[in-house]
Order: C-alpha cells, then structure tokens, then sequence
C-alpha cells in the first residue's frame, strides 16, 4: 500500500474528517488532502506524529509505511 493510501486509511479508522486529523497534527486541511492525493508525502517529523496520533488509538504503522 502506498504511503498516501496508509494516511487516508488511518484517517478513516479514527473516523475523522482532513481538518479533524489535521487539527490533531497540527496541520492545515490542505495539507492532508495533498498527502492523500499523493502530491506529497509528509516529512519524517510528520511521519512520526502520525505514528504516535495512531498508536494512541491502537493502530499498529510504522515509518517505513509512511514515507514509500
């Protein structure tokens, strides 16, 4: 699975919308719809915070799945 497809899966796991996740990143809306589109990929900092918002909620991701 593509790096883009894991963030929008763990997204949609924590049930919450682009500016909820986001939020919780500390992070604008647009930036998560071009993570998800594919546009980019989230830097090594942002790959860890998502980690970290995951694993809060059970859901097993690592770096590797993040930034491929």
């Amino acid at each position: 699975m593509m790096a883009d497809n894991f963030i929008k899966n763990i997204r949609k796991r924590l049930n919450m919308t682009q500016e909820e996740f986001g939020k919780m990143l500390g992070l604008r809306q647009v930036c998560i719809s071009s993570w998800e589109r594919g546009r980019c990929k989230p830097n090594t900092s942002n790959a860890v915070e998502i980690i970290k918002l995951a694993a809060k909620y059970g859901i097993q991701v690592t770096l590797e799945d993040l930034l491929i």
